[in-house]
């Protein structure tokens, strides 16, 4: 167990505290903007709702998806909005290039030669899941009570669902803006390593102390991407820069207003749709 960071959920309250405090200065870089906090504030809400915060989610009716090039990904076929792509397309060609004539160390396992190990989530999908995992447990929990008539059916019923809707949400809105929800439904995020998001000690020793570890964060704001200051592998485009508009304007999406909406749709529309059905 490492003596500063957090590497397993089963320490006290109080050591997860102090060793994510530690971990949180070690990985301030100032000089770098585009490190960012996605965990703090409306940045944890990124890619997820509109500038008034009403919830929002990818709908590529008009602006599509495209696959990352079999070669650099990792596993299976994986995909993000179009830009994203020719974003993260120089970046990496960036780093081969750097790799080869020896500006940066041509053997760290993740910042060398970048591969993609997550991108876009469907949210439709991810709700529905979580949602039919909700009702299963509901039933289960029912299935185990006793009652004489409808009416104590309903009482138990509705003391379940007011308990549960506390920390589970219901709606499609109410799990977009939800922590069950990853910023990967968005279709700006990309993930170049297969970690545990929990493992604060990999984060220091795989990332940040990198010899190549300024050398990503300075290649990304180039590029226009943002890097998740608690996930150092996770890649967020940066629609409000002018580095990712000088992208996404190849898909006459000139403008950050644009991108917002011709690529996303409300999420209560969806839900109401589907609520007859549930």
């Amino acid at each position: 167990m490492s003596k500063f960071y957090v590497e397993t959920e089963d320490e006290t309250s109080l050591t997860l505290f102090e060793k994510r405090n530690i971990y949180d200065f070690q990985s301030v870089n100032e000089e770098y903007k585009n490190l960012v906090d996605f965990n703090f504030g409306e940045k944890f809400l990124y890619g997820r709702v509109k500038r008034n915060f009403i919830p929002m989610y990818f709908n590529n009716n008009f602006v599509q998806l495209k696959s990352f090039a079999p070669t650099n990904v990792q596993n299976t076929p994986l995909s993000a909005i179009n830009f994203v792509v020719d974003m993260f397309e120089r970046l990496r060609t960036q780093f081969l290039k750097c790799s080869a004539i020896g500006t940066i160390s041509p053997d760290d396992p993740f910042l060398s030669s970048l591969k993609i190990f997550k991108a876009y989530q469907n949210p439709v999908d991810l709700h529905n899941s979580f949602l039919q995992t909700y009702l299963n447990s509901l039933a289960s929990q029912l299935k185990q009570m006793k009652y004489k008539n409808l009416q104590e059916f309903m009482i138990k019923l509705e003391a379940l669902l007011r308990d549960g809707t506390k920390l589970y949400p219901i709606t499609f809105s109410g799990f977009v803006k939800s922590r069950f929800c990853p910023i990967t439904v968005s279709g700006l995020a990309i993930e170049i390593a297969d970690a545990e998001y929990f493992n604060d000690n990999r984060k220091i020793e795989e990332f940040i102390n990198s010899p190549n570890w300024e050398f990503y964060l300075n290649a990304c704001r180039t590029y226009g991407f943002m890097v998740d200051k608690l996930v150092p592998w996770r890649l967020v485009a940066d629609i409000g820069s002018s580095q990712c508009l000088e992208y996404s304007k190849a898909y006459n999406l000139d403008t950050t207003d644009s991108i917002l909406s011709l690529g996303y749709e409300r999420t209560d529309l969806v839900f109401f749709k589907k609520l007859k059905f549930i």
